[in-house]
């Protein structure tokens, strides 16, 4: 299943029976060529996802857009918290 927001994308996938859940945090190079600015979008994002308490049962992959690198936290939280919520 694919939901889309202003700064992420999120697809999850069924969990195959013996597997653990895990989440993934993808932001390409068309994000920013810098890899300071994209392992920061993932840091951020991580924050955002352990703060958020999943319990997942499902496999989460969180892409960004490029628009997450003009975005505050804020921006980004609430972005995640509305795309993760129509889940």
């Amino acid at each position: 299943m694919k939901r889309s927001g202003k700064f992420f994308v999120v697809y999850t996938s069924t969990l195959e029976v013996g597997k653990t859940p895990r989440t993934d945090i993808v932001v390409g190079i068309n994000v920013s060529k810098k890899a300071v600015l994209r392992n920061k979008i993932k840091r951020q994002t991580r924050e955002i996802l352990m703060g958020l308490g999943i319990k997942t049962v499902i496999n989460l992959k969180v892409v960004a857009l490029p628009l997450t690198l003009e975005a505050k936290f804020s921006e980004l939280k609430l972005d995640l918290e509305r795309t993760l919520s129509a889940l």
